[in-house]
């Protein structure tokens, strides 16, 4: 088992400062005034920090250097660890006092046909029927989702969705980029026994499930397909696209369990395989002609 690296404890001890949070508050503002040129002197940097004391705000600076923020002839200008920080607090991922619905959707549940209903709490977004399926759940983040309606919280979690799918089917973490154990298998989705996609983070033990299907949309192959028919998968939301649909899927092998998925859009039919890790292996497309 992974240890934690020596000091990682520390590094909340470090932003657990007021003057420490000012300093990086004041190379977020500078970043966004000057891109290009996102560094500030000492002196320049204190200002904006709003500290008189010369000697503690270089006290407290130096608690960052190296962690949150490099030093260089230009100046001081946050690090990768420091952007990294500061996206997290201005997204608000670490408050969970939002929320939002529920609100009905278009959609009907894929199992029961019942009314599907769309909310966001304590940094989840969810979708789920009256009969309550649960045919969605992503973490997202609060200040993401303050100015944002349902519809749009839902479209961009969407996106994200799907992006996570690609890094997660190629063994990459898209939350601390350690590596992840996947595979096709038999599980729950929706209440149901179905063939899934299942995947666990061995650094960080973020855990996934969704439909085997859904590994289609990591496809650049399906995606064009889907394009040639004037469709983008991607602006739809998982749970709406018939690929996730057991009936779409056909078992190729046992062991290790691979599956054959089939699409038809417009009398064209798209064949992929995908192996037992999700990734798309071999791709055909027929017509009814054919």
């Amino acid at each position: 088992m992974q240890q934690d690296a020596p000091g990682d404890a520390a590094v909340f001890d470090v932003l657990g400062e007021e003057t420490r949070l000012a300093i990086l508050s004041a190379l977020v503002e500078r970043r966004r005034e000057s891109p290009s040129d996102p560094a500030l002197s000492f002196s320049a940097l204190r200002e904006r920090s709003g500290v008189r004391d010369s000697g503690r705000f270089n006290y407290h600076l130096g608690r960052l250097v190296d962690r949150f923020v490099e030093k260089s002839e230009s100046g001081y200008q946050l690090n990768y660890a420091g952007r990294e920080v500061a996206g997290a607090l201005l997204s608000g991922a670490y408050s969970v006092s939002e929320s939002k619905g529920p609100t009905e959707l278009d959609d009907d549940c894929p199992f029961c046909d019942a009314s599907v209903l769309a909310g966001y709490e304590d940094g989840v977004v969810h979708v789920r029927c009256g009969n309550d399926h649960t045919l969605y759940r992503m973490g997202f983040p609060p200040g993401a989702a303050a100015d944002r309606s349902i519809a749009r919280v839902l479209a961009l979690s969407s996106r994200l969705t799907y992006r996570d799918l690609e890094l997660t089917i190629e063994g990459v973490c898209p939350e601390c980029y350690g590596a992840v154990d996947r595979s096709l298998c038999e599980t729950e989705v929706g209440g149901e026994q179905r063939l899934g996609f299942e995947t666990q983070c061995e650094r960080c033990g973020m855990r996934s499930t969704s439909s085997a299907g859904a590994c289609l949309f990591a496809s650049p192959a399906f995606v064009a397909f889907c394009a040639d028919h004037g469709l983008d998968p991607r602006e739809h939301h998982p749970w709406t696209f018939d690929v996730v649909d057991d009936e779409a899927l056909t078992v190729v092998e046992d062991d290790p369990l691979c599956v054959r998925a089939s699409v038809t859009l417009d009398g064209e039919t798209f064949v992929a395989t995908l192996d037992e890790h999700g990734r798309t292996v071999s791709t055909e497309r027929s017509t009814a002609a054919e």
